[in-house]
């Protein structure tokens, strides 16, 4: 409960960001944010004895998690960042991030629920709903994002009601 409440706390402070701001900044906020997100979702079948995160394409989100994996652990296992290129089969791992500029390749490669016990994160608009389970977006200078039920339910996700709680809009 305490996680909870400094998260609801922190949650405003991390997610405002000044339109001056570069868009390395951004992704810093993305990868706390998606970081907290890992506390509020469950699993149901254990993938890896490592917590493997992959970031399709190239984006700078994934200096972040590099970053992120010297330092954190998610769920008590250490973090392996992997990056794919589009067309790539996603190796097994616990989230896959799909950056904005290759949404659409991504949806034109998966089909819907074929990235099962996968947390697929994206940050575009509108949410793709056929590939994204969370999606972030930046909207007045402040970072939100969309839960789409449908897709956590299918990738054999549990997602807390605390989160669902936060989220800007949830779609089912």
């Amino acid at each position: 409960m305490k996680k909870l409440i400094l998260f609801v706390i922190l949650f405003p402070l991390l997610t405002s960001v000044h339109k001056s701001a570069t868009s390395d900044s951004e992704y810093k906020i993305q990868t706390l944010l998606i970081y907290n997100f890992t506390k509020y979702v469950k699993w149901n079948s254990p993938v890896n004895n490592d917590f493997v995160i992959v970031v399709y394409g190239n984006s700078p989100i994934t200096n972040y998690f590099n970053q992120l994996k010297t330092a954190k652990q998610i769920n008590g296992k250490p973090i392996i960042v992997k990056t794919i290129n589009p067309g790539e089969k996603v190796p097994p791992c616990e989230l896959l991030y799909i950056d904005d500029s290759y949404v659409n390749q991504a949806e034109n490669q998966f089909q819907k629920g074929t990235l099962s016990n996968i947390l697929v994160i994206t940050n575009t608009t509108p949410i793709p709903l056929k590939i994204s389970c969370i999606n972030l977006r930046n909207i007045d200078d402040s970072y939100k994002f969309e839960i789409n039920t449908t897709l956590t339910s299918i990738h054999n996700l549990e997602v807390s009601s605390s989160l669902l709680n936060l989220a800007l809009k949830v779609y089912k």
